[in-house]
């Protein structure tokens, strides 16, 4: 109940569709890393982030880029909202097999 406790985050969610994917993260967590309110550790945990899992770098490393980034309402109560990430497969960013 503390005025600088941290509340809950949105779940991280993502989609894949045609070679397109979307990755939706909670804003608030994104924001509290920013204004360094969490630690880098804290902000991966907070959004779900595994070495083993999906996550922002594999996607590049896997050939997708950012095409498009906005802003989504959470949910009813208004308490965080997601960032979302749009990406698509890019021949340049992909590594040579």
């Amino acid at each position: 109940m503390r005025h600088n406790s941290r509340g809950w985050y949105l779940s991280t969610k993502m989609t894949m569709k045609s070679n397109e994917l979307t990755y939706r993260m909670s804003l608030r967590a994104f924001q509290d890393f920013l204004a360094k309110r969490i630690d880098e550790t804290q902000f991966r945990h907070a959004i779900g982030e595994r070495d083993d899992g999906p996550s922002i770098h594999h996607f590049l490393e896997d050939g997708y880029t950012i095409k498009n980034v906005q802003f989504e309402p959470g949910g009813v109560d208004r308490d965080d909202d997601y960032v979302v990430l749009e990406f698509a497969q890019d021949a340049a960013a992909s590594l040579f097999k």
